[in-house]
């Protein structure tokens, strides 16, 4: 388990994504992420956006899915494994 500080967790990835803008230019990716945690899906909303991206948090399994289902894409999903309503390894096999 790791005991860093949220604060510093936030430090840590405004640095990496202001060292990653200084390099080349990547292009703004659509991503998605799953995370049940609120202050976990804050953060990586949070440093996604800081890069340059365009983030879409869903707290459930069955939102990301719906979402999904209408037609929605992205270019990058990530997922927290460990959901109460749908496992991640269930939501991998749905995408599937």
């Amino acid at each position: 388990m790791n005991t860093m500080p949220i604060k510093a967790h936030i430090l840590s990835a405004k640095q990496t994504a202001l060292e990653a803008s200084r390099g080349d230019k990547m292009s703004s990716m659509r991503i998605a992420a799953l995370e049940d945690d609120v202050d976990q899906a804050h953060l990586v909303k949070h440093v996604l956006t800081f890069a340059g991206h365009d983030c879409h948090i869903f707290t459930t399994g069955k939102s990301l899915l719906y979402q999904l289902s209408r037609g929605e894409s992205y270019d990058l999903l990530i997922l927290d494994w460990q959901l109460p309503d749908i496992p991640g390894p269930d939501v991998v096999r749905w995408i599937r």
